[in-house]
């Protein structure tokens, strides 16, 4: 249950590039703006853990903030209509070797806002009848010169009620704070600055 399959970023929307910045920019993405290519350069990430979760070491151990480095951008490509935008794969820096990636990933946009919202993942939880559920949203903020993506995965127990009564007493057994998992969110945080909108 480790916080980054559930995220999927490292090969998703996150590649090293070397790309130099464009000029400053407005919120987006604006009209003229649609149709291109957008590179984001990651300047930071985090991770917060909810006041309801757990602090047991086997499953604060699957959580840590998303990897980068100064060389990791967050691509994806606005629509010509600018309706949604799709993670981007590229084999360069140059926005002709970018291609839609394989992890399906479409924010949808409002105005300055971009939010994806992927169906709930299933882990399954050996020799029980109640299995631990994530349901993810996924929210980026275009702010002009920076991008705010923040990930909220909120924890359920689903399946037989009494298994899953059962399944929480017992995480919270082993809890030094007391807390289960059950309604428990954990957020990730990814922080970026502009550095250039091509066109394929």
């Amino acid at each position: 249950m480790n916080a980054l399959t559930i995220l999927r970023v490292a090969g998703v929307v996150l590649v090293a590039s070397g790309l130099t910045a464009c000029g400053p920019r407005t919120a987006g993405p604006n009209e003229g703006e649609y149709g291109q290519i957008f590179y984001w350069q990651v300047t930071d990430s985090g991770l917060e853990v909810g006041e309801d979760c757990t602090d047991a070491d086997d499953w604060q151990d699957t959580l840590e903030p998303v990897p980068f480095s100064e060389n990791t951008y967050l691509i994806y490509k606005v629509a010509p209509d600018g309706s949604e935008a799709v993670s981007q794969s590229c084999a360069t820096t140059d926005a002709t070797s970018c291609a839609d990636s394989d992890s399906g990933i479409v924010f949808q946009i409002d105005g300055s806002t971009l939010t994806y919202d992927p169906e709930a993942e299933l882990y399954v939880v050996d020799n029980s009848a109640c299995d631990l559920e994530g349901d993810a949203v996924w929210t980026m903020s275009d702010d002009g010169e920076t991008l705010h993506l923040d990930v909220d995965i909120d924890y359920s127990l689903v399946g037989d009620a009494t298994a899953c009564e059962a399944l929480e007493e017992q995480i919270q057994l082993d809890s030094p704070n007391g807390k289960g998992i059950d309604a428990c969110t954990v957020t990730l945080t990814v922080d970026a600055t502009f550095d250039s909108a091509q066109s394929p």
